[in-house]
């Protein structure tokens, strides 16, 4: 059962989506040099892991957590 984050969860809650889609790319291009059959289709996937990781990071963490909030 997933429970919904309280007002004091809710920053740790958005810094660790953020933390997960860092992880997501620089583990994808790890990947990619350990994994030279698979490179092009990895790096081909990669650009949007980056791209979701720079979104995520332009928006204040108190805008989210304020949109969330509101419901």
């Amino acid at each position: 059962m997933s429970r919904s984050p309280t007002a004091t969860s809710m920053p740790q809650e958005c810094s660790r989506s953020r933390r997960r889609l860092t992880l997501r790319a620089l583990i994808t291009n790890w990947r990619a040099e350990h994994v030279p059959e698979r490179r092009g289709y990895l790096l081909s996937r990669v650009k949007d892991d980056w791209s979701n990781v720079a979104r995520a990071v332009a928006v204040p963490l108190d805008d989210v957590i304020a949109r969330l909030r509101e419901g």
